[in-house]
């Protein structure tokens, strides 16, 4: 394994995401998510128990805003009657994913890649690239890059 580390641009990597988003697993520590625009743990915790409640309770997903307090604390008062995980603690992660999608990796996966892409897709949207892979870049600017590289 080589001890060279690669540095590319923010335009090389959202054009490589683009490009491999299918294959492309993220492993991200606390801090990263909330400052890269990304759900946390926490916002995807809550986002499962919102979804489990209004599922459960024949509620509209739409109208439980998980960021408002009154709902957070409706969704937790329920939890806590069946007996659930207390809010905070280390096994609501992971109970809360079985709850939801059982064994079904595929809808687990299908999940984590929805919940990403849609903040990703923003981001890419908001940095407006001019070009999305290599083949659409004209061989002149190609080739300035080059030059400056």
């Amino acid at each position: 394994m080589s001890d060279k580390v690669s540095i590319i641009s923010e335009n090389e990597f959202l054009r490589h995401y683009l490009q491999n988003a299918p294959h492309i697993m993220w492993f991200l520590g606390a801090g990263t998510s909330r400052s890269a625009g990304l759900p946390t743990a926490d916002d995807i915790i809550w986002d499962l128990k919102r979804r489990y409640y209004c599922l459960h309770e024949n509620q509209d997903l739409q109208s439980h805003d998980i960021n408002n307090n009154a709902i957070k604390m409706k969704i937790q008062v329920y939890l806590d009657g069946k007996g659930y995980p207390a809010l905070g603690s280390p096994e609501e992660y992971s109970f809360y994913f079985e709850l939801t999608f059982d064994n079904d990796l595929a809808a687990q996966q299908k999940y984590i890649n929805d919940i990403l892409a849609s903040d990703i897709d923003m981001h890419v949207a908001a940095e407006a690239p001019d070009y999305i892979t290599p083949d659409d870049v004209p061989s002149e600017i190609k080739e300035r890059e080059k030059d400056i590289a």
